[in-house]
This record gives C-alpha cells, structure tokens and sequence, in this order.
C-alpha cells in the first residue's frame, strides 16, 4: 500500500541520514588526527601590546616552541603582507607583528619553519584575523527583549520599555570608552539619545520608551560609544517600519573623529 511505501521510505531516509552522521564523525576524527600529526609546533599562544592609536596599529606578540627543532632552524611568521622573523631561545621562539586595526585579514598568521633545507608551514588557526579592530576595540551590547514598537490611532510610533546593556569586556591597553549612548534615528536623523552610565559587573537597563510622528518611516536603534582615541563606535541593534534602510541589524561602523569610516562590517541577520 502506499502507507506502507511511505513508511519504508522514510525508515530507508533514516537508515542512509544514519550512516551519513556516522561517516561525516569518522571524516572529522580523522581530519583532526592528521592536523594534530602535522602540527610543528607543540604550543603557541599570543597577546597584544603597544597601541599606536595615531597610526592605528597593534603589535601582536607571539611565543610558541617547536615540536622538532635544530642548530640552523629559522621561523618566520607571515600575516598579511608582513612577515617578521621569530627570535630564538633554545627551543622557544618569539616574536612580534604589527597589525593594522582596521585592515581586512583575510586568514590567521602562517608560521614556516626552515631546518635544514626542508621548509614546513602551519597556520596558527587560534590567532584571530578579518578586523582586528572588531576583535579588540572595547563595545557594548544591547539587548532590546523588553523594547516594543507599535503605531497609535494617530499614526505616531510608540516606543516603550528597556534596553539591556552589557560590556563585551574586550579590552586593550591603551582604549577606553569616554562615553556611550543608545541613539534612536528616524529616517538617517538622530530623533533621541540617551546616555548609558555603566553599571560594574552587571547588566545596565535603559529606558528609550518615547513616541514619534514616524507613520510609514523607520526607526533604527544603535549603540554609539566614543573612545579616547576619538574613534566613533556605531552598533546597529534593532529597527523598526516598512522600508528598507542602508543598515542591518548587527552592523558595526567605525568613524574617526572628522567623520571618515575605519571600519564597516555588516551584520547579515
């Protein structure tokens, strides 16, 4: 019968979505036990040190030792167009590469090991890339469960309840925020900002409850924080309206302080 069709058929799905998961974990294992096999390195670890606000740069400090190791080995690490050659202590090996916070890396750091001819390269996959400057610069997060949106009878836009805000608690030496406001923008112009006064290890609730003449705009929300560096942070959190907008929730933008754009990384949800 064709109840009974439908039934081998998804019994046979199962059996082949079964076998599948069963291989895919077998195909990963193995991977991860060829990478491991294959790494030359038997630890490394990284920080950053010395901001260069003016240049808008950062040097990353990496330290790792080598799982095989001679008289005449070299190491050099590669980032970007930079290469930069590893100083050497017994079997331990350091060095620095200046990043630029702003610039797009499109993979990690590659490590390369010379010994005796032979040349092996390993990419440090811990090491961040894409913007380092997303990575490091010190922003907010909101949170916007409580927040309704809804139009009157009169056509206003009605905005009511809180923003949660929570430090990211990404830091570097040398940047800090001055200040930071949640800011409403009806159709691309600033409508209202509210100041965000931190709270110390703990959530901090604003309140953007207002109401707007916005019928068929659009309302967006952002996070905007400005650091002593005079770099502008702009956090797309939220909208609201029926028509498309130059934003999407989750973008991040990064201005200097005459206006000009650093950075820009899109959201995409």
């Amino acid at each position: 019968s064709i109840s009974s069709l439908k039934t081998e058929v998804r019994d046979l799905k199962q059996q082949v979505d079964s076998q599948y998961n069963s291989l895919f974990y077998q195909i990963q294992s193995v991977g991860e036990a060829v990478s491991e096999r294959e790494a030359i390195t038997e630890s490394y670890d990284f920080h950053f040190s010395d901001l260069d606000p003016e240049n808008r740069t950062i040097d990353m400090v990496l330290n790792l030792r080598l799982k095989e190791c001679k008289e005449d080995t070299v190491a050099l690490v590669s980032l970007g167009n930079t290469v930069a050659e590893l100083s050497r202590s017994g079997g331990s090996f350091s060095g620095i590469i200046p990043v630029e916070l702003f610039k797009l890396y499109e993979s990690p750091p590659v490590l390369t090991v010379n010994t005796d001819g032979i040349i092996r390269s390993m990419t440090l996959d811990k090491c961040p890339n894409g913007y380092f400057g997303e990575y490091l610069l010190p922003m907010l997060w909101a949170y916007e469960d409580g927040v309704k949106f809804e139009y009157d009878r009169k056509g206003n836009l009605t905005v009511s309840g809180d923003m949660t805000i929570v430090d990211n608690g990404e830091k570097i030496e040398g940047i800090n925020l001055k200040s930071s406001s949640v800011v409403l923008e009806l159709d691309g112009k600033t409508v209202r900002e509210i100041p965000i006064v931190l709270k110390d290890d703990e959530p901090t609730h604003v309140d953007i409850s207002c109401s707007l003449p916005a019928e068929g705009g659009q309302l967006w929300v952002h996070i905007k924080s400005v650091t002593d560096a005079g770099w502008v942070i702009k956090q797309s959190v939220t909208c609201y309206g029926e028509h498309m907008s130059e934003y999407s929730v989750g973008d991040i933008t990064v201005t200097d302080a005459n206006g000009s754009v650093l950075l820009k990384t899109s959201g995409e949800y």
